[in-house]
């Protein structure tokens, strides 16, 4: 009886002494790590029962995908920019994707011609502007293609749910995607002659490869509408 009380003792403060060495290991580490800069996940395991103060933020890689008359498809990864996934929400992502595909000059070559991508956008950065035009779908993992048999994701959903999907951008609506013909310099002198027989046409007028506008009225030029 002595010796199993005795085994019970020794097996008890053993325990201590381990109980006590995590703890002091544990004391190296709030030491160690500052709150400001520590990783999310490394915080997550250490300061469960921290005050610190940590925003989780993050980009998203979202592949922008679009077809030309159902016979030809154009796939780009886009990089967000970075975005407290806790508090902001995917109709964000939406609006940041879609200023950021107009101001990166995206060119795509079809039938031999160049033209530039642009996208429908807001002046206003009015949020149902971006949910009514535009979506984020799950994404294949082979060949980047929306999952269109799947819904689309929530866009009043938060960004955290979204962290570890493969996402694809897509527009609603085929009239939001804008095909721009680029010219090449040695187009640069007919350009020039169709803008003098513009204006000998219409009068005064602005000019420039997109539109041309007379007496308030706006005629498109070299613009193909994706339909």
């Amino acid at each position: 009886m002595e010796k199993i009380q005795q085994e019970i003792k020794e097996y008890d403060e053993f325990v201590k002494n381990e109980i006590e060495e995590d703890e002091d290991i544990y004391d190296e580490l709030d030491e160690e790590f500052d709150c400001s800069e520590i990783d999310f996940h490394v915080k997550k395991q250490y300061y469960s029962n921290s005050d610190c103060n940590f925003i989780n933020f993050k980009s998203f890689k979202v592949y922008f995908y679009f077809e030309i008359n159902k016979d030809c498809n154009f796939i780009f990864p886009i990089e967000s920019d970075k975005f407290n996934i806790e508090k902001q929400y995917i109709y964000e992502l939406l609006k940041n994707i879609v200023k950021l595909i107009n101001n990166k000059n995206i060119i795509i070559n079809h039938n031999n011609i160049k033209y530039n991508i642009s996208l429908k956008d807001c002046e206003d950065n009015n949020d149902d502007f971006y949910i009514e035009n535009y979506e984020l779908k799950p994404c294949k993992k082979k060949t980047f293609a929306p999952k269109f048999d799947l819904p689309s994701y929530d866009s009043y959903s938060l960004l955290e749910n979204l962290e570890k999907e493969r996402i694809s951008f897509v527009s609603k609506n085929p009239l939001n995607i804008m095909l721009i013909q680029k010219y090449e310099e040695e187009n640069k002198s007919e350009n020039e002659n169709f803008q003098n027989i513009c204006n000998e046409k219409y009068g005064n007028i602005f000019f420039n490869d997109k539109k041309i506008i007379n007496n308030n009225k706006e005629i498109l030029l070299n613009k193909c509408i994706i339909s």
